[in-house]
């Protein structure tokens, strides 16, 4: 009788041991699945970026007798972006920027291709947003008719993002002030709003 009493626990233990053993194997599972998500939801490292800006230029410098207004409409333009991330909250950024412009004094269309380099800083949000603030420095070409301006400046902008895992939308202010004059005795800051949509991968 108490040779089959440690048998009949022998066995429970064993029973008990082998109903315990697939919750311990699905416990790691779980916890990778957490890891996982939270790495595809934060470790994506490429960007790309399609947006349309338009503003005005704001004129802060006019020579005696250069008919110029306090501002005028400022080109609207293009831009593709590419982005890396590399940091948390740092991300490179590396933009082609294709620009068309009325120029009034002329009464012809101009256009303007050239490229943004530069660098942004992420700031976490809620539900899903994203503030940023951005800074690059834009070097943009004259490619129609005589229009064979250089332009070269900095540009600071702030923006909004919301973001659906891979897909995104944002909303951004740019202020542009460019080192060189738009024409003779010419100066101007560009301010844009941009409106544009955004993948990760």
């Amino acid at each position: 009788m108490k040779k089959r009493s440690i048998q009949f626990r022998a066995a429970a233990t064993l029973a008990l041991m082998a109903l315990a053993a697939p919750a311990a194997a699905v416990e790691p599972e779980r916890t990778d699945y957490r890891t996982s998500r939270a790495q595809s939801r934060d470790g994506s490292n490429l960007y790309l970026g399609l947006s349309f800006g338009e503003g005005v230029y704001f004129h802060y410098n006019c020579e005696p007798g250069y008919d110029c207004d306090a501002y005028t409409v400022a080109p609207a333009d293009f831009e593709l972006l590419l982005g890396y991330r590399l940091a948390r909250n740092w991300q490179l950024d590396l933009s082609a920027v294709w620009a068309m412009d009325f120029d009034r004094y002329n009464e012809r269309l101009t256009y303007m291709m050239g490229f943004r380099p530069g660098i942004r800083l992420l700031l976490p949000g809620l539900f899903n947003r994203m503030w940023y603030l951005r800074a690059a420095v834009p070097v943009l070409f004259g490619v129609s008719g005589e229009n064979n301006d250089i332009l070269v400046g900095i540009m600071l902008g702030i923006g909004l993002e919301l973001r659906f895992q891979v897909i995104g939308f944002f909303a951004e202010v740019d202020f542009s002030p460019y080192f060189v004059e738009v024409a003779d005795e010419y100066y101007v800051i560009p301010t844009q709003g941009r409106l544009g949509v955004s993948f990760r991968f």
